[in-house]
């Protein structure tokens, strides 16, 4: 599937996966969302604390705010998108 696809580009599937970003930000997890702005936005929106950035880590959460996202926006937020 094409969410499978995304996550094997963004992470190669390991939801401990981190990426480091020149503007200071972290990206987390299978689908790596961003500590700018898009993790805590979808912390918020799973009714979790914004700043319990660890949650990215967990996949269960990972993917259900994936396809949250997703649902909401298509596949923009993700350089890997297809």
């Amino acid at each position: 599937s094409s969410a499978v696809t995304v996550a094997r580009c963004e992470s190669t599937l390991r939801d401990w996966a981190v990426h480091l970003d020149s503007n200071g930000t972290t990206d987390r997890g299978l689908f790596q969302f961003n500590s700018g702005g898009t993790l805590q936005e979808l912390l918020s929106l799973t009714h979790h604390s914004p700043s319990d950035l660890t949650l990215a880590y967990s996949p269960s959460w990972n993917v259900a705010a994936a396809a949250l996202l997703w649902h909401r926006d298509g596949w923009s937020h993700w350089s890997c998108a297809p």
